[in-house]
């Protein structure tokens, strides 16, 4: 990437001085960001939107109108503390193995949002694919809130294996959905399509205003707080995969 903006810088200082200084600066920014990321643990979560603008200018420069970028991050959490180079690896990863093979580009949005729940972060790419592939059906629970509502038919409507998404070829496997007041309820899932449950019920005119994933398989969050973490043991993973098929 550095080489090919390097190149690039070069021929716009002839063709167009003001945008090679905007990228020189842009080159600067990413490069100072990318090298002191060692220097610091946590940093505010504005700052990585800020080094990730920095990157996807760069690479607007090469990509052209084949990259379309939406960055959306609230105020309530510009000073909310993350890693350095948090972001970066997965925009960087879309668009190296998504969005440039493609002739037409793509479009990338980053968008911030605080949500508290169960969070499974793992390295083994087998043990991955086991957790998520359709042929496991590991139950995924969730706590639900609304903006609206409840209309009374939202379990029946959930359960019949033929409930379809806007957008999508195939219906939602059967999912669970237990109410417990007005405006919220308890969902159990055995796929994760893209916001699956957000869609769900936008498709029956509400909306979701908090989501929180609880249980895994067996495995729940027990009393870990909000940041708290554990390494899984073998028992533990098991709970997750359920008894071999």
């Amino acid at each position: 990437m550095l080489f090919n903006t390097l190149a690039n810088l070069r021929v716009l200082m002839t063709l167009d001085p003001p945008r090679a200084q905007a990228m020189l600066d842009h080159l600067i920014r990413y490069l100072r960001a990318t090298l002191g990321a060692s220097h610091a643990a946590l940093h505010p979560l504005a700052t990585e939107f800020a080094h990730l603008g920095d990157y996807l200018a760069l690479m607007a420069l090469r990509m052209g109108p084949r990259l379309q970028v939406q960055l959306h991050l609230p105020d309530t959490l510009r000073q909310h503390p993350v890693p350095p180079l948090l972001l970066q690896p997965l925009v960087e990863n879309s668009i190296r193995h998504g969005l440039e093979p493609q002739v037409a580009g793509g479009r990338i949005e980053v968008s911030a949002a605080l949500q508290a729940g169960q969070l499974l972060l793992t390295d083994d790419g087998d043990l991955l694919h086991r957790i998520i592939h359709p042929r496991t059906h590991a139950p995924k629970h969730y706590r639900v809130e609304l903006s609206d509502p409840l209309r009374g038919d939202e379990a029946a409507r959930f359960a019949t294996g033929t409930f379809m998404l806007d957008g999508d070829d195939k219906p939602l496997r059967p999912a669970i959905w237990s109410a417990e007041s007005a405006h919220s309820g308890v969902m159990i899932l055995t796929e994760g399509r893209y916001h699956q449950i957000r869609r769900m019920f936008a498709a029956l005119g509400n909306l979701v205003t908090a989501l929180h994933r609880f249980q895994t398989g067996d495995l729940a969050l027990g009393d870990l707080e909000a940041g708290q973490y554990k390494i899984l043991g073998p028992e533990e993973l098991a709970s997750i995969l359920g008894p071999p098929r």
